[in-house]
């Protein structure tokens, strides 16, 4: 269980849309927050050849930071390679505002599926969070099994912590010493595995450390994408 939200072989699908919204907050020292909202859709493609699985997922979306809506566009490229491995391929989605470019997988096996579905209590996993360039570790819960996008989903719950110490990706100039946090909850297909939705909340506490003089800043991402009914095929 511990690798419960780890990408593993899926079916093939041609294709799959979602919404997009989602919000940066960012407050230095004493300074007024600054806020940016996004929304928007997407198409994810799935294709094969021979035995390798290709995903690409573009998007697009506006973006607002208090001064008018802004036109956007993003674009992410995944392989599935022989083997269960996975391969980035193109990543232009600097918002991270694709449904690839998340710490979720956007399928899960049966077999994984399965686990989530009888487990008792929780169990411990750890992702990669693309939006601070950390790892998270924490611990994973089962929720209710709902109807959403027209399909019957069961979600899941997490909360993770981890240390954060180097450059955002959003802020390349920007060294943050700190911590994260990360919670939300993520709702996946009963038939199929694929994810339908999900909702994540990801805070940074810390300090900008190449400073004589510790100046503290708080950030705060979230990011919510659900499919639109259908949209499966």
């Amino acid at each position: 269980m511990t690798a419960a939200l780890v990408a593993t072989a899926p079916k093939i699908a041609s294709v799959r849309r979602y919404t997009i919204s989602g919000s940066d907050i960012f407050t230095v020292g004493r300074q007024p927050a600054e806020r940016v909202t996004y929304r928007g859709t997407q198409r994810l493609r799935i294709t094969q050849v021979d035995r390798t699985i290709r995903f690409e997922a573009t998007a697009r979306y506006v973006r607002n930071d208090g001064a008018g809506d802004i036109p956007g566009t993003a674009r992410f490229v995944q392989l599935l390679l022989p083997g269960d491995n996975f391969a980035d391929r193109s990543n232009h989605d600097p918002e991270d505002l694709t449904i690839l470019n998340q710490p979720f997988s956007i399928q899960l096996d049966r077999a994984t599926l399965a686990q989530l579905y009888a487990l008792k209590g929780s169990a411990p996993f750890a992702l990669a969070s693309p939006m601070a360039g950390g790892t998270l570790h924490g611990t994973l819960t089962r929720g209710s099994v709902a109807r959403l996008a027209g399909q019957r989903v069961l979600e899941v719950t997490f909360a993770a912590t981890g240390r954060m110490h180097g450059p955002l990706p959003s802020h390349p100039s920007m060294d943050i010493d700190g911590r994260m946090q990360m919670h939300g909850t993520a709702d996946y297909a009963l038939w199929g595995g694929w994810l339908v939705a999900f909702s994540a909340r990801l805070n940074i506490a810390g300090a900008i450390a190449d400073l004589d003089h510790a100046v503290p800043v708080k950030i705060v991402y979230h990011r919510s994408m659900r499919q639109l009914a259908g949209a499966a095929p």
